[in-house]
């Protein structure tokens, strides 16, 4: 008898705590069609890529993702070395492979941490 109220003890627990949510990555390859800076806006700098993000990561809005460049998840010298890569990639018109994080968000735009440039 006492193990089965020790049971429903914890099944009770377990139901009322909600899950937590998990965070999700994905790596989406394809060419980088736009860049945006700003001072304040969408972390400073975005990205705007040929395919859908949202597809990937539905947590994400449209195709932009953020490098953070004011240094809101990812330290500014990390966040130059992303927008330059992406910057080089736009300027030779050749395709990336950026990592996006749908739990670090600005304005609701997704994180990329990681650009690969690829060919």
């Amino acid at each position: 008898m006492r193990i089965l109220n020790l049971s429903v003890l914890i099944a009770s627990i377990c139901f009322l705590v909600p899950p937590a949510i998990q965070a999700d990555t994905a790596s989406i390859r394809g060419e980088v069609t736009r860049l945006l800076t700003s001072e304040s806006d969408f972390g400073g700098c975005m990205v705007l890529l040929e395919d859908n993000v949202q597809d990937a990561l539905p947590a994400c809005r449209a195709n932009w993702v953020t490098l953070s460049c004011d240094g809101s998840f990812l330290a500014s010298n990390v966040s130059k070395r992303l927008l330059e890569s992406v910057q080089i990639a736009y300027a030779l018109e050749q395709p990336v492979r950026i990592y996006v994080d749908d739990s670090r968000r600005i304005n609701g735009y997704c994180l990329a941490f990681r650009v690969d440039l690829v060919q």
